[in-house]
């Protein structure tokens, strides 16, 4: 049997399964999604009209639900928690 995936198409899960799987509120899920998706947390904010303290305040509600203490950490856990096709 052969596997063929394409390594530039990475899943990330809706926003919905985030809120379910992590307890994220729906703003937090967004935020997540943007950040897996690999944009940076000034380009989130702005993406989101959200002011750079509010991001921040965010992230660290984040970090605290899914237990992660860097961008690149919770980015993995996001892609891991993507249900295989």
């Amino acid at each position: 049997m052969v596997f063929v995936s394409n390594p530039e198409r990475i899943g990330i899960p809706d926003g919905g399964t985030l809120q379910e799987v992590f307890g994220l509120t729906l703003a937090e899920a967004k935020l997540t999604r943007l950040l897996a998706h690999g944009a940076s947390l000034m380009e989130a904010g702005v993406r989101l009209g959200l002011r750079r303290e509010t991001v921040r305040s965010r992230v660290k509600s984040i970090f605290a639900k899914t237990n992660t203490h860097r961008q690149a950490e919770l980015v993995r856990l996001v892609i891991d928690a993507t249900p295989e096709i």
